[in-house]
């Protein structure tokens, strides 16, 4: 029941072609192909893939011994700290997975996490709504953690960015102290086991450049990814989730 590494999304699934079949919100979860924590390259983690929907029909290996939390109070309580205490816990793909647990998962259980790994797509578009909106959210995430996830103690990010977008055209030091700000905040809140940011290869010495000028993030661990997902196109990405 614990100590894994755990791809977890809350997703709407739509009518299939059977009888009776509704639109409905659903759990996904499979444990991970590779370690219990932090893998080298989030990039080389190729069970993410699975937490598309069109992958969900696939058996993976799941989180078992979850009759310990029927099976009386005492064993309730032991098998939540553990469920939720020692896993990893992955989302990928968008910035909502998180929220949703938020609201659905009782607070308590939300507070019990202490390790989660979670990434997704970024762009940079011109200055507007768009980018306005996606920032918004981006903030808004870590307003999350602080409120919600009050004891997570390693915590990894991944900035997903298909290459063409990485182009030196978008990096300025302004977008990048955007990004880096509410890292501040959230080394000062607790203390930290890990606290990881990845982004992909191209855009390490820009971040490092500009967390070098923010002594405050030198206990933020900045790592570089081989990151180069090809399938995502500009005209896919969107600010807004």
């Amino acid at each position: 029941m614990g100590d894994r590494r755990v791809h977890i999304r809350y997703f709407w699934r739509k009518p299939s072609p059977e009888p009776h079949s509704e639109p409905r919100w659903r759990w996904w979860h499979a444990v991970c192909d590779h370690s219990d924590g932090f893998i080298d390259d989030p990039v080389e983690d190729i069970c993410s893939i699975s937490g598309r929907e069109g992958y969900m029909h696939i058996p993976r290996p799941k989180i078992g011994s979850v009759e310990w939390l029927r099976c009386c109070q005492i064993g309730y309580e032991e098998a939540l700290e553990v469920l939720y205490g020692t896993n990893v816990f992955v989302m990928n793909e968008a910035m909502d997975t998180p929220s949703l647990i938020s609201r659905i998962l009782a607070p308590r259980c939300a507070s019990l996490m202490t390790s989660m790994d979670i990434s997704f797509v970024v762009g940079f578009w011109d200055p507007g709504q768009a980018e306005e909106d996606w920032m918004a959210t981006y903030y808004a995430f870590f307003g999350l953690v602080e409120k919600s996830f009050r004891g997570v103690l390693r915590l990894r990010v991944l900035l997903q960015m298909p290459p063409c977008e990485a182009q030196e055209l978008f990096y300025t030091h302004e977008k990048g102290k955007v990004f880096l700000k509410p890292w501040k905040r959230l080394l000062e809140g607790r203390e930290w086991t890990r606290l990881q940011l990845c982004v992909p290869y191209n855009w390490h010495d820009w971040f490092q450049e500009i967390k070098g000028l923010m002594p405050e993030l030198a206990r933020l661990e900045l790592v570089s990814t081989s990151w180069a997902d090809h399938s995502l196109a500009p005209a896919d990405l969107a600010w807004s989730t």
